[in-house]
């Protein structure tokens, strides 16, 4: 019987905390899909033009931006440079600044880094 009593306390435990760690996993999951769509509209409406609607692929203008550090797209987008240190992949001075980005650099960049 003491023995059925801890099985059976062991299985509820399993589903009462396991479920809440997937309750916290579903919405942290939520939350970073919502990063994500919004990354992707800034993307489509701000770089596609140039970039291409790839990310991963080379624009017309403007090069592949998959994978773009944070840093990157901060000093990029805020002030029209580039990190020191970093190579452009393209040597052109087309791109301006797009300050109007400021509050969505964190999506961008979850999109960008998917």
């Amino acid at each position: 019987m003491r023995y059925r009593i801890g099985w059976i306390l062991g299985c509820f435990l399993i589903v009462v905390f396991g479920c809440e760690k997937s309750r916290n996993s579903d919405s942290r999951n939520a939350v970073d899909n919502k990063l994500l769509q919004k990354g992707k509209a800034v993307y489509i409406a701000n770089c596609a033009a140039c970039h291409h609607t790839d990310p991963k692929q080379n624009g017309a203008i403007g090069p592949s931006v998959a994978y773009s550090s944070l840093e990157l797209l901060q000093v990029r987008l805020l002030e029209g440079k580039y990190p020191v240190g970093y190579v452009p992949k393209r040597t052109t001075k087309i791109m301006v600044p797009l300050p109007h980005l400021r509050n969505d650099i964190q999506a961008l960049h979850e999109f960008l880094n998917q």
